[in-house]
Formats: C-alpha cells, sequence, structure tokens
C-alpha cells in the first residue's frame, strides 16, 4: 500500500509539475517592491564608488565589466524570471545581496590597496613547468 502511494505521489506528471512552481524566495532575504530598480541603483553606486580605484587596477577592471554587464540584462529586461536566467547567479533576493555586497567591500579594497606592493616585497613569479 505504502509502495503504490509512494509511486503515485513522485509520479514523473508530478515531478514535471513540481518543476514548474516558482520557489517563493529565499528565506531570510527580503525581496524589494521593485527588485528591477533596487539592482539598477545598487549597479550605480557601484559603478559611481569604484571611480575612487585606480584605473590599472585590476579589481576595479573587474567590477566595472561585471556590473556594467548586469546593468544591462536588468535594464534590458522586466521579466525578473528573465534576468535571474540569463544571469544565472541566483535567485533575485541573492543577485541584491550580492550587489550590497560587493558595495561593501569596494571601500575596504581602497584601504587595502592589493594592486599595490608593500615596502621591500617582490612579486611572486610562477614557475610554468611542462
Amino acid at each position: 500500500m505504502l509502495r503504490c502511494v509512494a509511486r503515485r505521489a513522485f509520479s514523473a506528471a508530478r515531478v514535471r509539475n513540481l518543476a514548474t512552481i516558482r520557489e517563493p524566495g529565499v528565506v531570510g532575504l527580503v525581496t524589494p517592491d521593485d527588485p528591477r530598480q533596487a539592482l539598477k541603483e545598487l549597479y550605480g553606486r557601484t559603478l559611481e564608488a569604484v571611480k575612487d580605484l585606480p584605473e590599472s587596477a585590476a579589481y576595479r577592471t573587474n567590477v566595472e565589466k561585471i556590473t556594467n554587464y548586469r546593468l544591462g540584462v536588468v535594464s534590458e529586461n522586466e521579466d525578473i524570471e528573465k534576468i535571474e536566467a540569463m544571469l544565472n547567479i541566483g535567485q533575485v533576493q541573492e543577485i541584491i545581496e550580492q550587489a550590497e555586497n560587493e558595495l561593501e567591500l569596494i571601500p575596504h579594497m581602497a584601504d587595502w590597496k592589493p594592486w599595490e606592493m608593500q615596502d621591500g616585497k617582490k612579486p611572486a613569479v610562477i614557475e610554468i613547468v611542462d
């Protein structure tokens, strides 16, 4: 009897139907009323904040490239599910959290200056052996 119930519960048709159900969101992360607008603002602030770093810093270059790409995706698409699929980095709540974390990291990177060599230190040399 139990096997029969289990078979029905997890039949292929039911599993396919479950795949179309959208999860309500990530527990513990709040979704703003307009997540697209929130992302646009965060990405704009990120691009502004990163201007304080030297143009030659690889961190700045990479943050600008990634942020401009994500901002383009968010600006060009109205549908949140499409944005999530195109960015492929999680649900919108996670994307917002990542943008907030990047914005928080920028001032720390400005203080740490990882693009500068410390006094008396030489860059590491990596030998590639075939």
